[in-house]
């Protein structure tokens, strides 16, 4: 039984850990990796990536997937795939905001992200 739950804990570790949201940057031993995410207010997700490199900055697209957002009155709840980029300065964090199109807004009880992707032109 032991060597079941071992072997499970393992997989899902190495799953969660191919998951992970990171930009290799070419050339380098450095990464911009997606460290959190969240809504700032009803139309704001914000996406904080960290660069680990000493000296060197990195402009990033992060992609999102946002469910069961509220547009404006009507009825049910929407999916939507955004974009947002930002510089990432090196040894540091940033905050990549990115605003939902109106009229759509986040439903506190229902809404959820996920960051699908990070890239950019010094990433591999």
């Amino acid at each position: 039984m032991k060597k079941i739950a071992l072997i499970l804990l393992a997989f899902l570790g190495f799953f969660s850990v191919s998951n992970a949201q990171v930009c290799k940057i070419s050339g380098e031993n450095d990464n911009v990796e997606v460290m959190n995410y969240y809504f700032e207010d009803e139309t704001t997700v914000v996406v904080v990536v960290s660069n680990d490199s000493k000296d060197i900055s990195a402009n990033v697209t992060v992609e999102v997937s946002i469910s069961k957002l509220k547009k404006g009155n009507a009825y049910g709840t929407y999916d939507l795939s955004l974009a947002g980029k930002g510089r990432a300065m090196p040894n540091q964090d940033t905050q990549i905001k990115i605003k939902l199109p109106s009229p759509y807004r986040q439903d506190p009880a229902a809404s959820s992200i996920k960051v699908t992707k990070i890239s950019g032109s010094n990433c591999l």
